[in-house]
């Protein structure tokens, strides 16, 4: 162990998801918990600021975006019954609640993934991976039973892991079956968390046991 860092001494959270920024800082969330945390990752672990967002956070995920030639960060945070958009120091952009239609888009947003495209990706607890845009329209579903994390590659394939089945799957940027990535035949058990490396072409896959497996891409 290189760092540690308590985030919270005096009332013990349950980490939840973790999103890079950028090269020194990464998004941190809390199961049961009203705060955000910006961590700086260079030089040890410190906590950069935190945001009060009002809701129990659940998946997060972060959008960096060009806009008038300038970039842009946006922070995208699911809780339960739906989706929201703020900026880097926690200011509303856009409450994403319900679709066009006034429907609720989903119940329990537990993890969410930027596409290249700037699209929100959304893997709902019990039955669908979810793929909507900033403006809340909804592009596809994927139905699928207990998804759980995803990441995307630079082309916009998605990695998706199925905690039940013991799978990684591949799934177009349409929203299509593409093929199985990793099964029980690859020592995969309980898979929930990943992160693809698109430089280094490795997938991070977290299990629900605690152990982190890395898989070369090839």
């Amino acid at each position: 162990m290189s760092c540690r860092l308590v985030i919270n001494e005096t009332s013990p959270i349950s980490i939840g998801r973790i999103e890079k920024i950028n090269e020194t800082q990464i998004l941190l969330s809390a199961f049961g918990c009203q705060t955000l945390y910006i961590i700086n990752v260079n030089n040890g672990l410190s906590i950069h600021t935190t945001i009060d967002t009002g809701k129990y956070n659940r998946g997060n995920g972060v959008i960096r975006a060009r806009t008038h030639s300038a970039p842009e960060t946006r922070l995208v945070i699911g809780y339960n019954q739906g989706l929201s958009i703020i900026d880097i120091d926690g200011g509303m952009v856009r409450n994403m609640d319900i679709s066009n239609d006034g429907k609720p888009y989903i119940s329990d947003p537990w993890y969410q993934a930027i596409t290249p495209t700037c699209n929100i990706l959304v893997s709902h607890k019990d039955d669908c991976l979810l793929c909507v845009t900033q403006k809340r329209e909804v592009l596809w579903k994927y139905p699928t039973e207990d998804p759980a994390g995803l990441d995307c590659d630079v082309q916009g394939n998605i990695y998706l892991t199925l905690c039940d089945e013991n799978k990684v799957i591949l799934v177009s940027p349409d929203g299509e079956f593409i093929k199985d990535v990793l099964s029980a035949d690859d020592n995969i058990k309980k898979p929930r968390g990943i992160c693809y490396d698109s430089v280094k072409k490795r997938l991070y896959v977290a299990e629900l046991d605690g152990l982190i497996k890395v898989f070369e891409h090839k």
